[in-house]
């Protein structure tokens, strides 16, 4: 899917419309919530296909800090791992969703846990 209709579509039913100067951009401010330097190198060339000039990232490597980038900007989608050096499971979704205020998130974990998954 092209970035455009991506970014027109958002990636879920209860984000908030972007606003008139959100929508005028040409790409994607994407916060990526990952401790595993291997892994958040990964997404990001994974994504590049959609074309780097599409997509700017803010990297975090723990919740602290993601909390505090919400705090200080607005993104469009959020790339969340669950389990980074200070939270785990649903209590880091939980706390970025209180903060996310609408923005898309997107869970990226390897987990068995399929109550957690649900």
């Amino acid at each position: 899917m092209p970035v455009a209709a991506w970014y027109g579509t958002r990636m879920r039913e209860k984000s908030q419309p972007l606003s008139a100067e959100r929508q005028s951009t040409d790409h994607l401010d994407v916060l990526l919530v990952e401790d595993n330097p291997v892994d958040a190198r990964l997404t990001k060339q994974y994504l590049a296909g959609v074309g780097p000039e599409h997509l700017h990232f803010q990297h975090v490597t723990c919740l602290r800090d993601a909390l505090a980038a919400l705090s200080q900007s607005s993104f469009d989608v959020i790339l969340l791992d669950l389990d980074v050096g200070d939270s785990s499971g649903y209590d880091t979704f939980a706390r970025i969703q209180e903060t996310a205020h609408g923005t898309a998130i997107v869970v990226l974990s390897v987990t068995s846990d399929l109550p957690l998954a649900a």
